[in-house]
């Protein structure tokens, strides 16, 4: 692992898109130096070059770096749709995030997979879809980081990774997501090596508990953070680590944003040290 880890925080916290130099100045203030970009990550929205001019204008101003981009798997534009020309909008939108990370030299973007209709012919889309997308990621110099979701069982990871080059798919491994019956860990555990980026976040699911809430701040919940964090020191490709937390879910800290910010940078650190130790 690096001497010393960097750590980031999702920009979008507050689970909402709103001016986004309030939330990264702010993020600026709390002592972090990287962000996750979580604006847009759920929907069909394109970013135009004056906007990408924009915000990297801006935290250039601030100090703060993209470490990941978290990309849209589409709403109307779906990589993974049955209908070709939805999946081919869908190629175009995560086109325009790949576009995006590179003009803010980010080298990772981070992406969901999963679909409840027909998953089997949605993941032969999205292996397609990828196929398509690697030229452009290649000339970016850019890496897909395929996340696991709530009750993933990792097949169609394993078969992502199997069918292409680590140095441009690897796996985003989202600790709060793998807390459930199909034993995230396990399955992290034999993937360490194609390890691009961790989605850092308390859960309070259990196996024998339906109802959970999840996102919330780390050391709150059910996740077994020192078996992760050994995981985490284990893995040979220096994963990027970060928080996933958002703010309205975290009870005690749901209205006061300074302090929100700082107990997730004081988790962060707190789980940081781990990995090192």
């Amino acid at each position: 692992m690096r001497s010393q880890m960097e750590l980031s925080i999702d920009t979008g916290y507050l689970a909402d898109v709103g001016p986004v130099y309030g939330y990264l100045r702010k993020i600026r203030e709390a002592g972090f130096s990287y962000v996750m970009w979580g604006h847009h990550w759920g929907d069909d929205f394109f970013y135009h070059r004056s906007e990408i001019e924009q915000i990297r204008i801006w935290l250039g101003e601030l100090g703060l770096k993209v470490h990941v981009v978290h990309a849209s798997s589409g709403v109307e534009k779906e990589w993974g749709s049955v209908e070709e020309y939805r999946r081919q909008a869908g190629v175009e939108l995560i086109r325009n995030r790949i576009d995006f990370a590179g003009e803010l030299s980010c080298r990772t973007i981070c992406i969901h997979h999963h679909s409840k209709i027909d998953p089997d012919r949605h993941h032969e889309q999205v292996l397609r879809s990828l196929g398509e997308l690697e030229p452009d990621a290649r000339r970016r110099g850019v890496r897909i980081a395929i996340e696991n979701y709530s009750e993933d069982d990792f097949v169609f990871i394993r078969h992502a990774l199997n069918t292409f080059a680590p140095d441009y798919v690897g796996l985003c491994y989202d600790c709060g997501h793998g807390q459930n019956e199909l034993h995230g860990l396990d399955h992290l555990k034999t993937l360490t090596d194609r390890l691009i980026c961790a989605h850092i976040h308390d859960t309070t699911r259990r196996p024998d508990q339906p109802d959970y809430i999840d996102h919330i701040l780390p050391f709150t919940g059910a996740v077994d953070w020192n078996r992760l964090a050994r995981l985490l020191a284990k893995s040979t490709s220096e994963p990027i680590v970060n928080l996933e937390i958002i703010m309205p879910r975290c009870k005690d800290l749901a209205k006061d944003e300074v302090a929100f910010l700082k107990a997730c940078r004081k988790a962060g650190q707190k789980f940081s040290e781990m990995i090192q130790a």
